[in-house]
């Protein structure tokens, strides 16, 4: 077994880097730069779990796989599974900017992508 390393960033840095406020976005970015996951089909997964609090059960897993890819051990203040649970959007920020420090930049998605502007038409009243 390889031998684990430190992580770069602080579980509770989440705050330092406003960039990562989206954290539907951000695990799926994260995600699709560990394993290639579908970034729309996990940002889905991760939206419609958290409506009833189950989005914690992919990000365990994934996270477990992200430890795996670098071979970090789990973070001494806090591990895998209460990371997810408790402390989820910290956790996701953390591994997003773990991949950042390890030469992954950050995709962003632009509203515009998101949403179609709809033109607003008025109706005139007599």
């Amino acid at each position: 077994m390889a031998e684990e390393n430190d992580w770069d960033v602080r579980l509770f840095s989440c705050t330092d880097d406003s960039r990562t406020c989206c954290s539907a976005c951000l695990f799926a970015n994260n995600v699709e730069k560990i394993d290639a996951s579908n970034w729309w089909g996990m940002c889905c997964a991760y939206c419609c779990l958290g409506n009833v609090y189950l989005c914690w059960i992919p990000q365990y897993f994934k996270r477990e796989k992200f430890r795996q890819k670098y071979h970090l051990g789990e973070d001494p203040s806090c591990g895998d599974l209460p990371a997810t649970l408790f402390c989820g959007p910290c956790a996701i920020c953390q591994e997003a900017r773990e991949l950042e420090s390890r030469g992954n930049s950050l995709k962003f998605i632009s509203t515009k992508t998101l949403f179609q502007h709809v033109p607003c038409v008025a109706l005139e009243t007599e």
